[in-house]
Formats: structure tokens, sequence, C-alpha cells
């Protein structure tokens, strides 16, 4: 059974995340992309509503991969696999 991650790791994730800074040309989605990891690891994404729902399917996945991760249900941490696309 997954166990949910800490209040000291969900905080460590979010200045991991909060560190990471944008570049190129995609340096405005993905900035969207980092503000909405934060959002859902403050727990403050509802995933039912229209706006959510309304996202872009990369988006939704994107938060729904860090939802998974603050539950205990990935391994995967959301401030990983972001070589590129952020310094």
């Amino acid at each position: 059974m997954p166990i949910l991650r800490s209040q000291e790791e969900i905080a460590a994730e979010i200045d991991a995340l909060e560190a990471l800074r944008p570049t190129g040309p995609f340096a405005q989605n993905t900035e969207r992309q980092l503000a909405l990891l934060v959002d859902v690891l403050r727990q403050q994404v509802d995933f039912t509503t229209p706006e959510f729902t309304e996202l872009p399917e990369t988006e939704q996945m994107t938060a729904l991969d860090a939802e998974a991760w603050r539950t205990g249900d990935s391994d995967f941490t959301p401030s990983t696999g972001w070589r590129g696309l952020c310094t």
C-alpha cells in the first residue's frame, strides 16, 4: 500500500522545482508546468474541475504524475527530467 510523502519530502521537492530556471524557446511553457507541479504538491489543484480538464493533455499528465509521487504511487520525483529545458 502506498505511503504519502512526508511534509519534509514534499517541501524539499517544492524547493527543487522552484530552483529550476527554464531556458530556451519553451521556457514559458516549462515555467507554467513547473508552477503547476508546485501547486499539485501544495494540494492546490482540484483534478475534477473544468479548469483542470481543459488543460492541455501534457499538463494534465504532468500534474497527475506529481500527484502520484505525492501519494506514494510513484518514485519518479517531479523535479527530475527537466534537463535541457532548465538550468
